[in-house]
């Protein structure tokens, strides 16, 4: 399991979520709802998260999606 740091696309908060990370993918681990969804399939824009070696992986946030193309 690793920390990462996000930001939700509609209400541009920061958010900090644990993922799961398995042989079928990314699982999210939120805080703000009881379902587990794959990474890709949350409202949240990733920042960063934490890697293996405890070092923290940056996303590029030119890539980022927001609401009105999600």
């Amino acid at each position: 399991m690793r920390i990462a740091l996000a930001h939700h696309r509609t209400h541009h908060t920061p958010h900090s979520l644990l993922l799961l990370e398995t042989n079928h993918g990314t699982y999210v681990l939120d805080t703000f709802t009881d379902k587990v969804k794959l990474w890709f399939q949350t409202p949240y824009n990733f920042e960063a998260r934490e890697k293996s070696d405890r070092r923290w992986e940056r996303f590029d946030q030119q890539r980022w999606r927001f609401a009105d193309n999600f």
